[in-house]
């Protein structure tokens, strides 16, 4: 008897399987509708960008960034309210380098351009004004050594050509539905060797802020915080202020005389933006706390700012 019951489950599992319904094969190709589509490609029109007389790649044609401009492929974007697209570019003038990025990249470094894209039936674009997110206004760079005697003048404090790119800017949203952005980029060379494209190239966290308005097509410029800011993070808050946190000043030499508790480190201030004065102010020491670049900060329920995902890497630069 015991045998007989050894063979029981399997005499089950046989009659299971030879009473059970043929299932329905899986489907060779699922619905658009349950798992999306992508459409054919598109790229924006207009003619497409000389071979560069530096490297014979398509770039900026032969006058690097005064040359002319390539398409911008974005690397910031934001979905404005009528349901188009603001974006830019990064690292504008990058094919134009011949050897070496750490070399060259201080002169080739062109301001980067942005972009309005309507989906609105066919694709559309439009150019925003000015193109460049003010980049051309210029940016006074945080030299190690300003205002040097007038043989080394050259030499210790070249000015670039991309004085404040939007690369690496952090944008949010205002209420009435502009678009807020802070830092971005001062690329020059420090030192830099008169006469030639040659130096060791710095990128500079600015301190400038901007506004694009929709509705105009505009870039304004706004107060210049206090402190420059690669790489940091932007959070509107219930007011409709805006709080920054993080970002660099100096990426590659990271001493800022000027601002002497921020050299070896990342920027450890926050500021908040009142929209009632147009200006940025200091949180105060209670505030100050030292994050990675990019930190993702939240808005909580209650009004606070929440920071998470902390990690930590070696940056042989020094910066925290």
């Amino acid at each position: 008897m015991r045998g007989r019951l050894a063979f029981l489950p399997l005499a089950i599992l046989i009659l299971l399987v030879a009473v059970a319904p043929d299932l329905p094969a899986a489907s060779v190709a699922a619905s658009p509708t349950q798992i999306g589509t992508f459409d054919p490609l598109f790229v924006e029109p207009g003619p497409n960008c000389p071979p560069d007389a530096i490297n014979g790649q398509p770039g900026d044609g032969p006058a690097g960034p005064a040359g002319t401009p390539c398409k911008p492929a974005a690397v910031s974007a934001a979905v404005l309210s009528g349901g188009s697209i603001l974006y830019w570019d990064g690292l504008e003038g990058m094919e134009d380098i011949k050897y070496s990025t750490a070399l060259e990249y201080g002169k080739a470094a062109g301001c980067d351009e942005s972009r309005v894209l309507s989906l609105a039936g066919a694709p559309s674009w439009s150019t925003p004004r000015p193109n460049d997110g003010t980049c051309s206004l210029g940016y006074q760079p945080t030299y190690l050594v300003p205002n040097p005697p007038a043989p080394l003048q050259p030499i210790l404090n070249q000015q670039g050509n991309a004085p404040d790119a939007l690369f690496c800017s952090s944008l949010v949203f205002l209420r009435n539905g502009t678009v807020f952005t802070a830092g971005g980029t001062d690329y020059y060379n420090e030192p830099g060797i008169p006469g030639t494209p040659y130096g060791a190239v710095e990128l500079e966290g600015t301190k400038t802020t901007r506004m694009f308005n929709p509705a105009s097509g505009r870039w304004t410029r706004l107060a210049d915080m206090g402190y420059g800011r690669w790489y940091p993070s932007l959070v509107t808050l219930p007011s409709g202020d805006i709080f920054v946190a993080s970002g660099v000043t100096k990426l590659v030499a990271p001493v800022s005389p000027q601002q002497p508790q921020n050299s070896f480190t990342n920027v450890k201030q926050t500021e908040t933006y009142s929209l009632a004065t147009g200006t940025w102010g200091y949180n105060g020491a209670a505030a100050d706390y030292s994050l990675p670049l990019y930190p993702r900060l939240h808005l909580l329920p209650d009004g606070k700012v929440y920071y998470d995902a902390g990690g930590q890497v070696f940056n042989p630069f020094g910066q925290s």
